[in-house]
């Protein structure tokens, strides 16, 4: 099938479950390789939560014939670049390089998945470091007050825990309990390689069959089996420590990326905040013009305001943040805020806003067209969430909605007792 600009894919699925997805594209010498394991905090449980994103960076410490470094000279040296990234539904390696080093991407990814080296060294280093990391997100409130919502607005499922885990679980997680773990989810049946760029299919094809075909397949990475209870009531929780200016969050409770309320929910998103849905790897920002920027930012009430509405494996949140002015109440924005959506509920959206809307998410779609990086990495993320059909029928779906489809979804999800309302209060730092 051709999708995005008349790109060309081809998808196999090895023997052993390795779901594979070559797309060509010979514009620029370039090429770039995704791999994503179903694996991230949904599937965790208490004790070891953020081990994920643990081996994560473990994974850039040396895998079979690539020592510690080796990865990060190697790519730099050909003048590629390469990252990994942990979320909640799973993790995710990429590197884009000059096309005729695929092959060299190819194989350090099959020795990350069956050699990687747990060095009881290097994990002792990275605990450290993860530890650094954790502490210096603690500093903002910002990031605080949205791990507390999330722990409120979730009850049960595993999307309470932060992806990069709670502190003393960081602290106690063993080398056995990585090397275990790893195991169970870096494992052909549990990924998907996403390639982008100019590049020979077939010999693509052939590379991978070598180096990733011997791998068995032994997942034993289990879905989460706890279901998220219908939210029966507004909960409220309130953060104080020193700062300079205050935060409103509020998280609702929505379906996951499956439903048939998603492509209502994304215009919805792209009404409130600017459509922030369709790349989440990166994206457009068309925040401003966006009907809560309008009325709370143009109007002096706001610093920002942030909607997010994720697409997810499971059930999950629909995210409203607002950095509150100093001289500007909590409850003052709350009242305006809970108006505007209100007034949505009501049918109050006019035709040249849901036009906007749409034009602002198939942008975003074409966008994701742009670079090799970008092919690669959509084609990856919607064939895990849900499933590539979605992507190619996005900007024909988006035209099917009405004004009538966007109020039904926000009646139904963005009412009081579907919320989680979160207040940051600022206190003065103590004198000593």
């Amino acid at each position: 099938m051709q999708v995005g600009l008349l790109l060309k894919e081809r998808i196999e699925v090895l023997d052993n479950g390795l779901r594979v997805i070559i797309v060509e594209n010979h514009r620029v010498p370039v090429a770039s390789l995704f791999i994503f394991y179903r694996v991230g905090s949904r599937n965790e449980r208490p004790g070891i939560t953020g081990i994920s994103h643990f081996i994560e960076h473990m994974l850039f410490k040396g895998a079979g014939k690539y020592g510690k470094g080796d990865i990060d000279r190697l790519v730099c040296e050909r003048g590629g670049r390469n990252n990994g990234m942990t979320c909640e539904d799973f993790t995710v390696y990429l590197m884009t390089i000059p096309a005729p080093f695929i092959d060299l991407v190819i194989d350090i990814e099959a020795e990350r998945m069956r050699n990687a080296v747990f060095d009881e060294r290097e994990v002792e280093a990275e605990r450290t470091v993860i530890l650094s990391e954790r502490e210096g997100a603690e500093n903002y409130p910002s990031y605080l007050l949205g791990e507390l919502v999330r722990a409120t607005a979730f009850i049960a499922h595993p999307y309470r825990w932060p992806v990069i885990g709670w502190k003393s679980d960081i602290q106690s997680i063993t080398r056995d309990d990585l090397v275990s773990y790893y195991n169970d989810a870096y494992t052909p049946d549990n990924a998907v390689i996403s390639i982008a760029g100019d590049v020979d299919p077939y010999e693509v094809m052939r590379i991978i069959k070598e180096k990733f075909g011997e791998i068995d397949a032994k997942s034993r990475m289990s879905e989460p089996r706890t279901k998220e209870p219908k939210q029966r009531g507004e909960r409220r929780v309130v953060l104080r420590k020193p700062g300079k200016v205050g935060y409103l969050y509020v998280a609702y409770h929505v379906p996951n990326a499956r439903s048939e309320d998603t492509i209502p929910l994304i215009i919805l998103d792209a009404i409130l905040g600017g459509a922030s849905s369709i790349n989440p790897l990166s994206g457009a920002n068309f925040v401003k013009s966006s009907r809560l920027y309008n009325i709370l930012v143009n109007r002096g009430l706001a610093n920002w305001v942030s909607v997010r509405y994720g697409l997810t494996l499971d059930p999950y949140i629909f995210f409203i943040k607002i950095g509150l002015r100093s001289n500007v109440s909590h409850e003052k924005v709350e009242k305006v805020l809970f108006k505007e959506i209100d007034n949505i509920r009501r049918g109050r959206i006019k035709e040249s806003e849901l036009k906007r809307a749409k034009n602002q998410i198939k942008a975003q779609w074409s966008y994701a067209w742009e670079d090799v990086t970008g092919v690669a990495g959509v084609y990856g993320f919607f064939d895990i969430i849900t499933g590539l059909d979605f992507l190619k029928n996005l900007p024909s779906e988006v035209e099917k909605i009405s004004i009538k489809d966007v109020v039904r979804v926000a009646d139904e999800y963005l009412v009081e007792d579907n919320r989680t309302v979160g207040w940051f209060i600022p206190q003065e730092e103590a004198v000593e």
